[in-house]
């Protein structure tokens, strides 16, 4: 069943065609492309085509000072979960390499624990849904870490 067909003269002889529609996120589409002359029409040939991951949104996160560890300090990551087509997420701190995070199927909105993180620093976060076409717009939230809490000194 097709919702629009198109039929130009203007793609006469084309070997590739935009289609200027909007197209909604976490969806598959099928494209037909056939000849037509005056004796009718051609064999058709399809292509399917699946469209990006929605982008997750909500992205909320707070430095932490963590229970024991050499450094105890973590950020704690938050966002919704608004694709059914991902097939992971990944997370880009300060614009480096993109970390690979698994989805976990059953939740709605999902999380993570940065590790490592260094007192008295700030960090911009960025987190974007994947699937086998690419990444989806990532979301972004900057995180400033606690300064360390000063053990072990005495007040006279």
């Amino acid at each position: 069943d097709w919702s629009s067909d198109v039929c130009s003269s203007d793609l006469a002889n084309a070997t590739s065609a935009t289609d200027g529609a909007s197209l909604s996120a976490n969806t598959d589409y099928e494209y037909r492309v056939f000849a037509v002359n005056t004796a009718g029409e051609g064999m058709s040939d399809s292509a399917f085509v699946r469209t990006l991951p929605a982008d997750p949104s909500n992205l909320q996160g707070a430095g932490a000072l963590a229970t024991g560890g050499v450094n105890p300090f973590t950020v704690d990551l938050t966002w919704a979960d608004n694709a059914t087509n991902e097939t992971s997420y990944e997370l880009v701190v300060d614009g480096g390499t993109p970390v690979a995070l698994l989805k976990n199927a059953n939740a709605a909105s999902v999380q993570h624990t940065v590790t490592g993180a260094t007192a008295g620093t700030s960090h911009t976060y960025q987190v974007r849904a994947v699937n086998a076409k690419g990444p989806s717009t990532a979301v972004q939230v900057s995180v400033s870490e606690p300064s360390a809490p000063e053990i072990g000194r005495a007040h006279v």
